[in-house]
């Protein structure tokens, strides 16, 4: 299925944005996993190891720069914060209502592989409008404000996922429409933003991108994996899923995963074949590094969880 970049109409699509950026619960570390070249025999799809409890992890992120001993990032929207968890398995709480408002409510997370920046996408509510945020040492920069108008009404466009491609740009999955707004970390973009289309996803919860700029999206009303470039600014079908929320790609690229929350599962893409990589409780966010491992946010099991590929 080709899926051209549609601009000008207004539907029930999402939208995927790129713009330039370059007493909680507690829960630690739990079971060990073998390297990620360990042989064959030992490397089963279902080991995993609890890196948290958490109220409502929504989506999972890592440092594409970092090469092993990756700080890892989870948007929790149930606690309205984003947790920064450190290699040894301390929690710190990385973003909060006190930084961002109180109605801040982050549903996706990612981790700048330039400058290792910190993009959060945040839903807010129908009152307010999603923004996407940039958190640089003790900078706290708000990179896009994601309104529009339609006739007379003011909607807000709800940031669910988001992504950092290789010269800084971000990409933001939303509710509506697929757009390119800008790149370049000098460039802002607050109210109307949108400067030229990508493409119509279908209603879409989760982006990634990889070193190539190769954009992966989950298109959940299509119930499809959609794969593009800026450049180009259209997506065809990469791979079907029953109800695709989440997608990672290895920074390098080559390697998709999938998280799937309407079966249960988390998948990898093989040779054009969906590899189970385990049953969840509700998968809604995935991650990977490196190293070759991948981050599962299950929002159902309130926890999130390392295992191999």
């Amino acid at each position: 299925m080709n899926v051209a970049g549609w601009i000008g109409r207004v539907g029930g699509a999402a939208i995927l944005f790129a713009v330039s950026a370059c007493a909680p619960p507690n829960g630690g570390p739990s079971g060990t996993l073998p390297p990620s070249n360990a042989p064959a025999a030992s490397r089963t799809s279902h080991q995993r190891v609890s890196i948290g409890h958490f109220a409502d992890p929504y989506a999972v992120a890592v440092d594409q720069g970092c090469l092993s001993n990756c700080n890892v990032y989870v948007a929790d929207p149930g606690a309205r914060t984003v947790w920064l968890v450190k290699p040894n398995g301390s929690r710190y709480a990385f973003a909060t209502t006190a930084m961002l408002g109180e109605a801040f409510d982050p549903q996706g997370v990612a981790v700048s592989p330039t400058d290792g920046s910190v993009l959060i996408a945040d839903k807010k509510n129908v009152h307010t409008e999603s923004v996407v945020w940039r958190i640089a040492g003790t900078s706290v920069t708000k990179v896009a404000g994601l309104n529009f108008r339609f006739g007379d009404s003011f909607r807000a466009m709800y940031a669910r996922g988001v992504a950092v491609g290789p010269n800084g740009e971000v990409y933001v999955a939303m509710v509506q429409w697929t757009r390119l707004i800008a790149t370049g970390f000098g460039t802002q973009c607050v109210g109307n933003c949108w400067l030229s289309g990508l493409a119509q996803t279908g209603g879409s919860y989760g982006v990634a991108v990889d070193s190539t700029q190769t954009v992966f999206v989950a298109g959940t009303v299509f119930k499809v994996i959609l794969r593009g470039t800026p450049q180009s600014q259209s997506f065809s079908s990469f791979i079907k899923v029953g109800d695709p929320y989440g997608v990672a790609v290895t920074w390098t690229g080559g390697r998709v995963v999938i998280a799937d929350p309407a079966n249960k599962r988390v998948w990898e893409v093989r040779d054009g074949s969906l590899l189970d990589l385990g049953t969840f409780a509700d998968p809604y966010g995935v991650a990977v590094d490196r190293e070759g491992y991948a981050y599962v946010a299950d929002a159902g099991a309130k926890q999130v969880y390392k295992i191999k590929l």
